[in-house]
């Protein structure tokens, strides 16, 4: 990985800041001390820490200028910025609350008429960025920006000097660490945390024939996402799916229970062919007198969950492990696990708005998504807008909040 002129990254932080979240650091831009309009070396052989940065010398100078001054013309954030003579390294500490991918967003210019030093950015002493010295020139600040995937706990971010030869200097300001809800996985995909900002974050910073990937996870969504045009392909874990029905007599409860299956799942469609429900598959028995057995477990009034013991095409055999509900029940309608779940908790939007694009087509499949009794809108799920081309929705389950909604409201009649 390699640091790259924030031109790629530049529509990153149009796009995507708002919805993103800064890693706190002190002392980002080098305003303290407040050097009065002078500059100051601060590093020692072994380190010297202050005002959150710690300082070193690695047989070069790590310090602090202010604008104005031989080092720079003009600081591109506040009016002091941090600048490695030769060889040095400048470090900060800093933790993340949850696994994620992070950005590194920095300025960096040369000193003027000075050849700048190559600049490394580390995270845990491995350089996740690199950028040579030719890169800069005339001691114009440019933008650069690096990612990497990071785990719970403490990190140590440094940003290291070395010299091409002869009296090198970078300076550096405005150091900005970043959660994003995705991260690139090459190839055109981008993988998500499930978020309802993540997944727009991806969708902002796609191509046309890219695909975005969501995790296996209930995720709760207050914003829907949309889609402007753009011929992605959204992938969920798998949805799940309603295959069959009982009118079987069964008493509502935990152990072994057995159902006569009018609809064989050997019939149950998904994105790589027919597939049957097999031995140790994860299956709710929803009573579907009792309304609602599209929605999660707590919300249907009657149903029972449990793995597959046996199932021969017509004789199904479920060992319950948990239930909602009482008494005897004989109209059944049986599902398989969900492994994307989206709650959508909009207040009166669907949780997908695809607007088709002029060429080639969005793609959307293996979510479930059900609507919260708080939504209101009429296509709960999905809504899909002329634009030319068209919406591919397959393998997906939906769930509307109320009585007349439809999950899917097309403004089209050819999408």
């Amino acid at each position: 990985m390699r640091i790259v002129p924030k031109i790629i990254a530049l529509y990153l932080l149009s796009g995507l800041a708002v919805l993103a979240q800064n890693i706190p650091l002190v002392n980002p831009g080098f305003e303290t001390p407040n050097l009065g309009g002078e500059w100051c070396i601060l590093s020692t052989a072994s380190g010297n820490t202050t005002n959150g940065w710690t300082f070193v010398s690695n047989g070069g100078n790590v310090g602090i200028a202010a604008g104005g001054t031989p080092w720079m013309a003009v600081a591109p954030q506040g009016i002091q910025a941090a600048f490695l003579q030769g060889a040095a390294t400048l470090s900060q500490k800093f933790s993340v609350t949850t696994n994620a991918n992070y950005y590194i967003y920095l300025l960096a210019a040369n000193r003027p008429g000075y050849p700048a030093d190559n600049l490394s950015v580390q995270i845990d002493n491995s350089t996740i960025g690199y950028c040579a010295s030719t890169l800069f020139s005339g001691g114009t600040f440019i933008s650069l920006t690096t990612n990497i995937l990071l785990s719970t706990g403490k990190h140590t971010l440094s940003l290291v000097g070395t010299s091409p030869g002869g009296d090198s200097t970078i300076l550096v300001d405005d150091v900005i660490i970043q959660k994003q809800g995705f991260a690139p996985a090459g190839s055109g995909i981008f993988r998500t945390d499930g978020t309802d900002a993540g997944v727009q974050q991806a969708i902002n910073a796609a191509n046309d024939g890219n695909t975005i990937l969501l995790p296996a996870g209930n995720f709760s969504w207050a914003n829907g996402i949309s889609v402007a045009g753009k011929a992605v392909n959204i992938v969920g874990a798998g949805a799940g799916a309603l295959f069959g029905n009982s009118t079987t007599p069964v008493a509502v409860g935990l152990g072994s229970k057995s159902f006569t299956v009018q609809t064989a799942p050997e019939f149950l469609l998904n994105g790589s062919g027919f597939v049957p429900v097999t031995n140790g598959a994860i299956v709710t028995a929803f009573y579907t007198a009792s309304g609602d057995f599209g929605g999660l477990m707590g919300n249907s009034p009657t149903n029972m969950t449990g793995t597959v013991t046996s199932f021969d095409g017509t004789n199904l055999v479920l060992n319950v492990t948990s239930f909602h509900g009482g008494g005897v029940q004989g109209f059944w309608t049986f599902g398989t696990a969900s492994s994307t779940i989206i709650t959508n908790s909009c207040a009166g939007g669907p949780a997908f708005d695809l607007f088709e694009p002029a060429a080639g087509n969005i793609e959307l499949s293996g979510v479930r998504v059900i609507a919260s009794g708080a939504n209101s809108a009429i296509g709960n799920a999905i809504n899909i807008e002329n634009g030319g081309g068209m919406a591919l929705v397959h393998d997906c389950w939906f769930s509307v909040a109320n009585v007349g909604a439809r999950a899917i409201e097309c403004r089209s009649n050819h999408g």
